[in-house]
């Protein structure tokens, strides 16, 4: 990372290349401008918010369905912005930001993570369950896209996995559809909203049910490049939190993160202090 002398001791933990993340927050933004030059395409928000979740929030109920604080999803995201992400997640108490500041970052990029050109494809192979067809199709997604859409699809299938999180595949599906599958065009029709709606919660439970080998081989062979040229690990928990314990995970890029350890006589409130009625009282009901 380049920087000036006088900014060095300011600069973040994390190097963040320059043309990871814009200098606002600006909506329909194209996924290649959000993602690392080397190594995973993946977003550092993408990343460090789906360690969070896994790390702290797997014994929430309705992860993804409910709703966090608008005001204070707007400032996480200026916190990665900023490149000050790691200090703003270690405040956070509430995982509910987390999880819809993941949602909001899919629902503003420029195209979904299932492009326009395979749109048409892909739902059709997802509506006539072709696993195979599917595979071939996801396969040949742009790097970048691949990269993302993986990561997440492991990440959902864990929080599925725990029952204390009440969000099923199905459940998960309806949430992300848009956000993951998004609309055949940008000026699509009221008649087929409905539709195409319905194709987008099939698509990703299509996705979830695919064999869990396929998304880390996706992953796997870009990762074994990375640790060969000794870069810098890719995921680590944010500072200042408590020891954490290991736990069995998927074999996923997110297999290393661990859970922090939960203290003995945690309030039966809830892991992330008392909760109020703004946090968790409102349903979010934009996938």
């Amino acid at each position: 990372m380049t920087c000036h002398e006088i900014c060095e001791s300011k600069a973040p933990l994390v190097c963040v290349p320059c043309n990871v993340t814009p200098r606002s927050v600006v909506k329909h933004t194209e996924l290649c401008k959000l993602v690392p030059a080397e190594g995973l395409k993946i977003s550092i928000l993408v990343r460090k918010c789906l360690i969070e979740v896994e790390a702290r929030g797997l014994n929430e109920p309705g992860l993804y369905r409910i709703a966090g604080v608008d005001r204070d999803v707007k400032a996480l995201k200026n916190a990665f912005l900023k490149g000050k992400e790691d200090s703003h997640l270690a405040k956070i108490r509430d995982i509910y930001v987390v999880c819809s500041a993941v949602k909001s970052f899919l629902r503003d990029l420029q195209e979904p993570l299932i492009t326009l050109l395979s749109w048409d494809d892909i739902t059709q192979a997802a509506a006539s369950e072709d696993d195979k067809r599917l595979m071939d199709l996801v396969s040949d997604l742009p790097e970048l896209n691949k990269h993302t859409l993986s990561i997440i699809i492991l990440h959902l299938l864990r929080v599925a996995s725990c029952e204390a999180t009440r969000m099923s595949v199905i459940s998960l599906s309806r949430m992300f559809g848009p956000a993951i599958v998004g609309y055949s065009r940008a000026d699509v029709s009221a008649m087929s909203i409905l539709r195409e709606t319905r194709l987008q919660s099939t698509v990703v439970q299509s996705l979830l049910n695919l064999p869990m080998g396929f998304w880390d081989n996706m992953l796997q062979a870009k990762e074994e490049t990375r640790q060969q040229n000794l870069a810098p690990p890719l995921l680590a928990l944010t500072p200042k939190t408590p020891e954490p314990t290991p736990v069995s995970h998927l074999s996923s890029i997110l297999g290393s993160v661990e859970v922090v350890a939960r203290k003995k006589g945690a309030a039966s409130s809830g892991r992330f202090g008392k909760t109020t009625p703004t946090s968790r009282g409102m349903v979010d009901t934009t996938p």
